[in-house]
């Protein structure tokens, strides 16, 4: 877990902040999940999932954030790559084109219109 004490201890110093990616709160994960899996015998894998909605509260979210976000996942991505943990990373409208089975994908296109995603 060296990649992710890393980044912990870059985020309590300050030496890295991001605006729209709580990683604090993925490092936690992070930590949880490895716990886990070596009481288990498993691969951790880190997987998150983030909406890109077009809207807030009916008002509009500029491209710019949306891409600021995307900057900070990938920025820790390549910061823990190669950890014990696997990051890994997906915005629903990608996760759910692989939802191929009918039954599955008709419950996909429910999940984009309730949630503007």
């Amino acid at each position: 877990m060296e990649r992710f004490g890393q980044m912990r201890i870059a985020l309590q110093s300050g030496a890295v902040t991001f605006r729209h990616l709580d990683a604090a709160q993925l490092v936690k994960h992070a930590y949880g999940l490895v716990t886990e899996a070596r009481r288990l015998g498993r691969r951790p894998v880190l997987f998150y999932i983030y909406a890109e909605p077009g809207s807030r509260a009916g008002v509009p979210i500029p491209q710019a954030q949306i891409t600021l976000h995307r900057d900070e996942i990938m920025a820790f991505a390549r910061a823990v790559a190669g950890d014990e943990v696997e990051f890994a990373s997906s915005n629903y409208q990608t996760w759910f084109s692989g939802w191929k089975d009918a039954g599955v994908a008709k419950h996909a296109e429910k999940l984009r219109n309730a949630f503007d995603v």
